[in-house]
């Protein structure tokens, strides 16, 4: 079983039923999205207790769940009552107690939710091949967890959470901080991303010192080959 990031994933037969949880705007969007390219969301529940009883009704074959909700309890009580559904969680942002939770749990996929937009199709299409699919920020946790861990069997040990506590700190981006990253990979320079974002200058350069500090990098160039090597930025589109 492999793990996918952002990147094409080739499409088999599709899986049709997919039944999706939580109150936020966003997965109106999502929604849109999923059905243009050909999927049916047979439900839209808005309580976990709610997905868990209608899940035996609809038998989805994926379930996408914001765990701004109620948290992992209700996927991990579907994916027990029906192993064959297959979970894909959206999260504000990476969590440390509750990632390792959600792995051992057999999650599928996980997505922070200001950057999924059409990278919805390319969880949904993985998943669908029993792969895991995971943004560029959360395969850097889980890759690290791995290594920290060794199995799947681990995932919740005290030291594994206290290690992807530190990584969560060093590497994951606020929203600012990636919106700041993509335009500087466009090109754009400080007084144009402070024109474009409607912040200040002095504004910009603290958030691009923290970029650096968390990636390492000393200059625009490193930023960039930083940026494309973990598919934050992709220099295609």
């Amino acid at each position: 079983m492999g793990i996918k990031s952002a990147v094409a994933v080739q499409k088999i037969q599709p899986i049709t039923r997919i039944m999706m949880a939580g109150t936020s705007k966003q997965l109106k969007n999502l929604k849109d999205i999923i059905e243009k390219k050909g999927y049916t969301v047979v439900r839209r529940v808005t309580a976990g207790r709610r997905l868990v009883k209608l899940s035996h009704k609809y038998e989805p074959d994926i379930v996408i769940m914001d765990t701004g909700i109620e948290g992992i309890s209700p996927a991990e009580t579907v994916m027990k009552l029906n192993r064959g559904i297959r979970v894909i969680i959206l999260a504000a942002r990476i969590k440390a107690n509750t990632l390792p939770a959600m792995l051992a749990a057999g999650v599928k996929g996980y997505l922070i939710n200001y950057r999924i937009g059409n990278e919805i199709i390319q969880a949904i299409t993985a998943v669908q091949n029993d792969e895991q699919y995971f943004c560029a920020n959360t395969k850097i946790m889980v890759q690290k967890l791995r290594s920290v861990t060794g199995s799947v069997d681990n995932l919740k040990s005290p030291a594994a959470i206290e290690d992807l506590k530190k990584e969560i700190t060093k590497q994951t981006f606020t929203k600012g901080e990636f919106e700041t990253i993509n335009l500087v990979c466009k090109g754009f320079s400080n007084q144009e991303i402070a024109d474009y974002i409607g912040n200040g200058i002095r504004t910009v350069q603290s958030t691009r010192l923290i970029i650096s500090k968390k990636t390492g990098t000393k200059n625009t160039a490193s930023l960039v080959v930083y940026a494309i090597r973990n598919k934050i930025f992709d220099y295609k589109i």
